[in-house]
């Protein structure tokens, strides 16, 4: 149990059996909740406080078929708000995953993916008034060929994702807000090598690993030019590299997890748009203090979506969360995050939020949890800044 995250450990009393369906073992799920905000539309005046009643009905399916294995996972989403039904919104997620053993050295995996979210603001970084959210419908595919020679473990990966968003509306003027020019697909491909040899000689199983990653950004339009009221601004195709080194941390002792350091570069096809160039970081690790208590430590430093005006913007993300499991039914939890952006046009957004929480686990179809968070935001934008206080309560039921 000591080398078990409070977060992954089942209780035979407290866990969902699910049911079969053919070679199928079929998980069904329904969260529902009510939150509080008290500042709906992040306003940094003039604050409107609401009530959100959230559902989410999920499904996981998995089969093994000797050689092969294969997961679907999906689910969708109702939001609604008590009074601003502008906010009102139905997202989904459908993920299909087939993992095939090629050999004993070799495997490959395909995943397939179908999304459809909304953003919110200050989630868009191109409009800075209050908007009703921005229906983003996102579909692609990811293909990793892993080799396994000797004492290494060679990965091989190559994506497609095509994004594309809805036109929406401003909530104080009804005015038409363009988004449909962030239209884009991105291609992708990677390499990942590992000496798995050196984590051999450690108990705490360290794998040191070299990384390249390319993405290429393709608009189907221009940016949308407000003065002439046409697609005739600025092109926005982009390349991003990153080049990372980094250690694998396996799940054997109190430390697990991932950390990485290397050098980003996001390059726009268009000479007046600026390049950015700068250190990329990404650090995942988990720490089992005690059986009983678990910390989660995050730093990610990448380059994030296009802002609509200029090349991408460069995001750092800080967070610490800390996990303690009171009794087997009782599990509380805290935690910071910090996000810093920085655009390339020298503006930066910065936000702080903290939050307590707790979930209760009834039996093995329900449980109760409950969080209250504190965000507050500071931007060089016109209006970027805001605070809200969330409250939430849920149940969770699994069959």
């Amino acid at each position: 149990m000591g080398n078990i995250p409070v977060l992954d450990r089942r209780f035979s009393d407290f866990s969902p059996t699910g049911f079969r369906l053919g070679l199928f073992h079929v998980q069904p799920s329904l969260d529902t909740s009510i939150s509080y905000t008290s500042n709906a539309l992040q306003a940094s005046s003039n604050e409107q406080s609401d009530k959100i009643l959230t559902a989410v009905a999920g499904m996981t399916a998995s089969a093994n078929f000797g050689r092969s294995n294969i997961s679907i996972d999906g689910n969708v989403e109702q939001i609604k708000y008590q009074d601003i039904s502008d906010l009102d919104r139905t997202n989904f997620r459908g993920e299909i995953n087939l993992d095939y053993d090629l050999s004993s050295t070799s495997s490959l995996k395909f995943q397939l993916t179908k999304d459809r979210i909304h953003e919110t603001r200050f989630e868009n970084p191109v409009e800075q008034d209050v908007f009703e959210p921005i229906q983003v419908d996102e579909h692609g595919f990811l293909t990793t060929l892993i080799l396994r020679p000797a004492h290494t473990q060679w990965a091989f990966t190559a994506g497609y994702n095509d994004i594309s968003y809805r036109n929406t509306k401003l909530v104080s003027t009804n005015a038409i807000s363009v988004q449909d020019d962030r239209d884009h697909s991105v291609y992708s491909g990677g390499v990942k090598v590992s000496y798995e040899r050196f984590g051999d000689k450690y108990k705490q199983r360290l794998v040191p690993f070299l990384g390249l990653n390319i993405a290429k950004s393709s608009y189907e339009r221009n940016g949308f030019d407000t003065g002439t009221g046409d697609y005739t601004g600025t092109k926005k195709d982009s390349v991003n590299y990153n080049v990372i080194a980094g250690i694998d941390i396996k799940p054997t002792g109190k430390l697990r997890g991932v950390a990485s350091i290397g050098y980003g570069s996001d390059r726009p096809d268009d000479d007046r748009l600026e390049t950015q160039d700068d250190m990329v970081v990404n650090i995942d690790l988990s720490y089992l203090y005690s059986p009983l208590t678990n910390f989660t430590f995050n730093i990610n430093r990448f380059f994030a979506g296009n802002n609509g005006a200029s090349s991408m913007a460069l995001e750092t993300q800080l967070s610490g969360k800390i996990v303690h499991e009171l009794t087997r039914q009782w599990v509380l939890n805290a935690g910071l995050d910090y996000i810093h952006t920085k655009f390339s046009n020298d503006l930066t957004d910065t936000s702080l939020s903290g939050n307590i929480g707790f979930d209760y686990r009834m039996n093995k179809t329900f449980a109760i949890g409950g969080d209250i968070r504190y965000i507050d935001r500071e931007s060089d934008r016109a209006n970027g800044d805001y605070d809200e206080t969330r409250a939430m309560i849920r149940l969770k039921t699994n069959f």
